[in-house]
Protein backbone atom coordinates (compact mmCIF):
# COMPACT_ATOMS: atom_id res chain seq x y z
CA UNK A 1 0.00 0.00 0.00
CA UNK A 2 1.60 3.37 -1.07
CA UNK A 3 0.61 5.76 1.42
CA UNK A 4 2.18 7.79 4.14
CA UNK A 5 2.00 7.62 7.96
CA UNK A 6 2.18 11.30 9.67
CA UNK A 7 2.34 12.86 12.79
CA UNK A 8 0.20 15.51 12.74
CA UNK A 9 1.80 18.57 13.88
CA UNK A 10 2.39 21.72 11.57
CA UNK A 11 5.93 23.40 12.12
CA UNK A 12 7.08 25.65 9.81
CA UNK A 13 4.67 24.50 7.06
CA UNK A 14 6.00 21.03 6.84
CA UNK A 15 4.54 17.96 7.88
CA UNK A 16 6.96 15.66 9.99
CA UNK A 17 6.07 12.25 7.88
CA UNK A 18 6.88 8.63 7.53
CA UNK A 19 7.16 6.89 3.96
CA UNK A 20 5.24 3.43 4.94
CA UNK A 21 7.04 1.54 2.58
CA UNK A 22 11.02 2.27 3.27
CA UNK A 23 10.27 3.52 7.14
CA UNK A 24 12.63 6.51 6.51
CA UNK A 25 12.08 9.68 8.20
CA UNK A 26 11.64 12.64 6.11
CA UNK A 27 10.35 16.59 6.43
CA UNK A 28 7.76 16.63 3.00
CA UNK A 29 7.53 20.38 2.40
CA UNK A 30 3.63 21.55 2.42
CA UNK A 31 2.38 24.50 0.39
CA UNK A 32 0.64 26.34 2.94
CA UNK A 33 -2.16 28.39 1.52
CA UNK A 34 -3.03 30.60 4.74
CA UNK A 35 -5.85 30.40 6.78
CA UNK A 36 -9.04 30.29 5.18
CA UNK A 37 -12.72 29.63 6.40
CA UNK A 38 -13.26 25.89 6.12
CA UNK A 39 -13.55 22.69 7.82
CA UNK A 40 -11.60 20.04 9.65
CA UNK A 41 -11.72 17.64 6.87
CA UNK A 42 -15.71 16.77 7.19
CA UNK A 43 -16.69 19.28 9.92
CA UNK A 44 -18.46 21.97 10.71
CA UNK A 45 -17.67 25.62 12.38
CA UNK A 46 -17.95 25.53 16.16
CA UNK A 47 -20.07 28.03 18.03
CA UNK A 48 -18.86 30.41 20.76
CA UNK A 49 -18.92 28.14 24.49
CA UNK A 50 -19.54 24.71 22.29
CA UNK A 51 -16.43 23.70 22.97
CA UNK A 52 -14.99 25.55 26.68
CA UNK A 53 -12.10 23.28 27.21
CA UNK A 54 -10.12 23.34 23.93
CA UNK A 55 -7.06 25.00 23.35
CA UNK A 56 -4.95 26.10 20.80
CA UNK A 57 -1.51 25.54 21.91
CA UNK A 58 0.62 28.76 19.93
CA UNK A 59 4.19 27.92 19.40
CA UNK A 60 6.68 30.61 19.60
CA UNK A 61 10.44 29.91 17.43
CA UNK A 62 12.99 32.45 18.55
CA UNK A 63 15.12 31.16 15.89
CA UNK A 64 13.09 32.22 12.64
CA UNK A 65 10.38 33.88 13.89
CA UNK A 66 7.89 31.84 13.98
CA UNK A 67 4.40 32.42 15.63
CA UNK A 68 1.33 30.02 15.23
CA UNK A 69 -1.09 27.08 15.87
CA UNK A 70 1.22 23.95 16.59
CA UNK A 71 -0.83 21.65 18.04
CA UNK A 72 -4.09 21.33 19.73
CA UNK A 73 -4.82 20.33 23.68
CA UNK A 74 -7.46 19.97 26.86
CA UNK A 75 -8.07 22.15 30.11
CA UNK A 76 -7.79 19.59 32.44
CA UNK A 77 -8.16 22.05 35.37
CA UNK A 78 -6.86 25.51 35.98
CA UNK A 79 -3.45 24.63 35.73
CA UNK A 80 -2.79 21.96 33.46
CA UNK A 81 -3.39 21.07 29.58
CA UNK A 82 -3.36 17.78 27.95
CA UNK A 83 -1.82 17.31 24.46
CA UNK A 84 0.12 14.77 22.59
CA UNK A 85 3.80 14.20 23.79
CA UNK A 86 5.43 14.47 20.01
CA UNK A 87 3.90 18.22 19.98
CA UNK A 88 6.46 18.85 23.28
CA UNK A 89 9.35 16.63 21.82
CA UNK A 90 9.59 17.58 17.70
CA UNK A 91 9.84 21.69 19.06
CA UNK A 92 12.87 23.35 20.31
CA UNK A 93 14.13 27.00 21.08
CA UNK A 94 10.97 28.15 21.80
CA UNK A 95 8.05 28.76 23.64
CA UNK A 96 4.30 27.20 23.68
CA UNK A 97 1.27 29.34 25.39
CA UNK A 98 -2.26 28.50 25.47
CA UNK A 99 -4.73 29.98 24.25
CA UNK A 100 -8.34 29.36 25.42
CA UNK A 101 -11.71 30.83 25.33
CA UNK A 102 -11.69 31.67 21.36
CA UNK A 103 -13.16 29.90 18.87
CA UNK A 104 -12.20 32.78 15.88
CA UNK A 105 -8.23 33.36 15.35
CA UNK A 106 -9.79 36.76 13.70
CA UNK A 107 -11.41 37.73 16.40
CA UNK A 108 -10.48 37.99 20.65
CA UNK A 109 -13.59 37.70 22.65
CA UNK A 110 -14.18 38.63 25.58
CA UNK A 111 -13.30 34.80 27.42
CA UNK A 112 -10.26 34.68 25.80
CA UNK A 113 -7.13 34.19 27.64
CA UNK A 114 -3.15 33.14 27.36
CA UNK A 115 -1.08 31.25 29.42
CA UNK A 116 2.88 30.54 29.24
CA UNK A 117 3.41 26.56 29.41
CA UNK A 118 6.14 26.58 31.79
CA UNK A 119 6.19 23.17 32.69
CA UNK A 120 6.01 19.72 30.21
CA UNK A 121 5.57 16.40 31.61
CA UNK A 122 5.83 13.37 28.85
CA UNK A 123 4.88 10.39 29.45
CA UNK A 124 7.78 8.20 30.61
CA UNK A 125 7.12 5.47 28.07
CA UNK A 126 7.07 7.32 25.08
CA UNK A 127 9.90 6.57 22.56
CA UNK A 128 11.00 9.77 21.43
CA UNK A 129 13.49 8.22 18.86
CA UNK A 130 10.62 6.91 16.94
CA UNK A 131 8.55 8.67 15.00
CA UNK A 132 4.77 6.55 15.76
CA UNK A 133 5.06 5.23 19.14
CA UNK A 134 2.38 4.30 21.89
CA UNK A 135 2.02 6.31 25.07
CA UNK A 136 2.41 9.93 22.76
CA UNK A 137 1.05 11.57 25.47
CA UNK A 138 1.93 14.68 27.71
CA UNK A 139 1.16 17.51 30.21
CA UNK A 140 1.44 21.17 30.06
CA UNK A 141 2.06 23.49 33.33
CA UNK A 142 0.66 26.72 33.44
CA UNK A 143 2.62 30.19 34.57
CA UNK A 144 -0.42 31.22 35.71
CA UNK A 145 -3.70 29.75 36.29
CA UNK A 146 -6.87 29.92 34.08
CA UNK A 147 -9.87 31.94 35.29
CA UNK A 148 -12.75 29.96 34.45
CA UNK A 149 -15.50 31.85 32.80
CA UNK A 150 -18.33 30.46 29.66
CA UNK A 151 -15.62 30.09 27.53
CA UNK A 152 -13.26 28.40 29.64
CA UNK A 153 -13.91 25.39 31.71
CA UNK A 154 -12.12 22.00 32.43
CA UNK A 155 -12.96 18.50 30.19
CA UNK A 156 -13.61 15.64 32.59
CA UNK A 157 -11.60 11.97 32.64
CA UNK A 158 -13.54 9.35 32.20
CA UNK A 159 -12.64 5.91 35.07
CA UNK A 160 -9.19 4.33 34.65
CA UNK A 161 -9.97 1.30 31.57
CA UNK A 162 -12.65 2.77 30.37
CA UNK A 163 -13.42 1.51 26.75
CA UNK A 164 -15.16 4.33 24.49
CA UNK A 165 -17.99 3.28 21.92
CA UNK A 166 -20.48 4.73 19.61
CA UNK A 167 -19.80 7.77 18.39
CA UNK A 168 -17.64 10.91 19.37
CA UNK A 169 -16.32 14.30 18.41
CA UNK A 170 -13.07 15.76 17.23
CA UNK A 171 -12.83 19.32 17.80
CA UNK A 172 -9.35 21.47 16.46
CA UNK A 173 -8.08 24.05 14.78
CA UNK A 174 -5.84 21.56 11.65
CA UNK A 175 -6.17 21.52 8.13
CA UNK A 176 -9.58 21.17 6.42
CA UNK A 177 -7.85 19.86 3.29
CA UNK A 178 -7.75 16.41 2.30
CA UNK A 179 -5.19 17.63 -0.53
CA UNK A 180 -1.31 17.80 -0.08
CA UNK A 181 -2.24 21.33 1.19
CA UNK A 182 -2.30 22.20 4.58
CA UNK A 183 -4.85 24.68 4.73
CA UNK A 184 -5.64 26.13 8.60
CA UNK A 185 -8.93 27.30 9.39
CA UNK A 186 -10.07 30.77 11.10
CA UNK A 187 -12.40 28.91 13.28
CA UNK A 188 -12.45 26.11 15.32
CA UNK A 189 -14.01 23.15 13.86
CA UNK A 190 -15.52 19.91 15.42
CA UNK A 191 -16.50 16.45 13.34
CA UNK A 192 -18.81 13.35 14.54
CA UNK A 193 -16.39 9.95 14.07
CA UNK A 194 -17.59 6.73 14.58
CA UNK A 195 -15.43 4.85 17.18
CA UNK A 196 -14.14 1.25 15.73
CA UNK A 197 -13.34 -1.71 17.92
CA UNK A 198 -9.82 -2.95 18.76
CA UNK A 199 -9.92 -5.57 16.86
CA UNK A 200 -11.49 -3.63 14.02
CA UNK A 201 -8.42 -1.66 14.12
CA UNK A 202 -5.97 -4.13 14.72
CA UNK A 203 -7.45 -5.84 10.90
CA UNK A 204 -6.76 -2.51 9.44
CA UNK A 205 -3.81 -1.23 10.81
CA UNK A 206 -1.72 -4.16 10.33
CA UNK A 207 2.27 -3.59 9.63
CA UNK A 208 1.63 -0.08 11.94
CA UNK A 209 2.09 1.18 15.63
CA UNK A 210 -1.59 0.53 16.41
CA UNK A 211 -1.02 -0.29 20.50
CA UNK A 212 -3.92 -1.28 22.61
CA UNK A 213 -4.03 1.73 24.58
CA UNK A 214 -4.76 3.59 21.17
CA UNK A 215 -8.23 4.87 19.92
CA UNK A 216 -9.43 4.55 15.85
CA UNK A 217 -11.88 6.56 14.60
CA UNK A 218 -13.58 5.86 11.25
CA UNK A 219 -15.55 6.81 8.92
CA UNK A 220 -13.48 3.43 6.80
CA UNK A 221 -15.55 5.38 3.76
CA UNK A 222 -13.52 8.32 4.54
CA UNK A 223 -14.54 11.88 4.13
CA UNK A 224 -14.15 12.97 7.43
CA UNK A 225 -10.65 13.06 10.04
CA UNK A 226 -8.57 15.09 11.77
CA UNK A 227 -5.58 16.18 9.84
CA UNK A 228 -2.29 18.68 9.84
CA UNK A 229 -2.56 20.69 13.31
CA UNK A 230 -5.07 18.50 15.29
CA UNK A 231 -2.50 16.60 17.36
CA UNK A 232 -3.02 16.61 20.78
CA UNK A 233 -6.96 17.66 19.94
CA UNK A 234 -9.03 16.17 22.20
CA UNK A 235 -11.86 13.14 21.24
CA UNK A 236 -14.74 13.78 23.54
CA UNK A 237 -18.18 11.97 24.03
CA UNK A 238 -21.43 13.40 25.63
CA UNK A 239 -23.12 12.00 28.84
CA UNK A 240 -26.37 10.13 28.05
CA UNK A 241 -27.99 13.24 29.40
CA UNK A 242 -25.88 15.99 27.44
CA UNK A 243 -24.93 17.11 31.17
CA UNK A 244 -21.26 16.21 31.07
CA UNK A 245 -18.53 16.19 28.49
CA UNK A 246 -15.82 13.19 28.78
CA UNK A 247 -12.59 12.75 27.40
CA UNK A 248 -11.86 10.10 25.99
CA UNK A 249 -8.56 10.41 23.76
CA UNK A 250 -6.02 13.07 22.22
CA UNK A 251 -4.88 12.99 19.07
CA UNK A 252 -1.48 10.96 17.96
CA UNK A 253 -1.47 9.91 14.30
CA UNK A 254 -2.77 9.16 11.11
CA UNK A 255 -2.26 9.25 7.30
CA UNK A 256 -1.58 12.19 4.90
CA UNK A 257 -3.13 13.21 2.73
CA UNK A 258 -6.55 13.09 5.39
CA UNK A 259 -9.81 11.45 5.37
CA UNK A 260 -9.05 8.97 3.05
CA UNK A 261 -10.89 5.65 2.71
CA UNK A 262 -9.51 2.41 5.15
CA UNK A 263 -6.98 5.19 6.91
CA UNK A 264 -8.16 5.62 10.57
CA UNK A 265 -7.06 8.62 12.51
CA UNK A 266 -5.34 7.64 15.68
CA UNK A 267 -5.81 8.98 18.93
CA UNK A 268 -4.30 8.01 22.94
CA UNK A 269 -7.00 6.23 25.35
CA UNK A 270 -6.78 8.41 28.07
CA UNK A 271 -8.17 6.29 29.96
CA UNK A 272 -5.72 3.96 30.28
CA UNK A 273 -3.47 7.41 31.70
CA UNK A 274 -5.89 8.40 34.26
CA UNK A 275 -3.68 7.15 37.63
CA UNK A 276 -0.41 8.79 35.58
CA UNK A 277 -2.56 12.26 34.65
CA UNK A 278 -3.86 13.02 38.91
CA UNK A 279 -0.73 11.91 40.12
CA UNK A 280 1.73 14.34 37.74
CA UNK A 281 -0.87 17.06 37.91
CA UNK A 282 -1.42 17.00 42.00
CA UNK A 283 1.72 19.26 42.62
CA UNK A 284 0.57 22.51 42.07
CA UNK A 285 -3.07 23.83 44.62
CA UNK A 286 -6.46 23.41 43.32
CA UNK A 287 -5.19 20.94 41.09
CA UNK A 288 -8.51 18.97 41.41
CA UNK A 289 -9.41 17.05 37.89
CA UNK A 290 -12.89 15.96 37.65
Amino acid sequence: MNFKIYLILIKFGCLLAVESEESSVEMVPIRRTGFVKGFIVGGKDAKPEQFPFVVSLIYTDYQTGYKGHNCGGIILNENWIITAAHCFVFVHDGIYEALAGQIDFRIESEFTQKRKIIEKIIHPRYNKEAILSPHDIALGGLESKFLYNPGIQPIRLTKFGHIPRGKAILAGWGSTSNTTDVVLPYTLQYVKLPIMSLRDCFEVLTNTSFHWTNICTGPLHGGAASCGGDSGAGLIQYSNNNKRVYLLGTVSWGWFPCAQPYQPTIFVRTSAYVDWIRENTANMPNSKIN
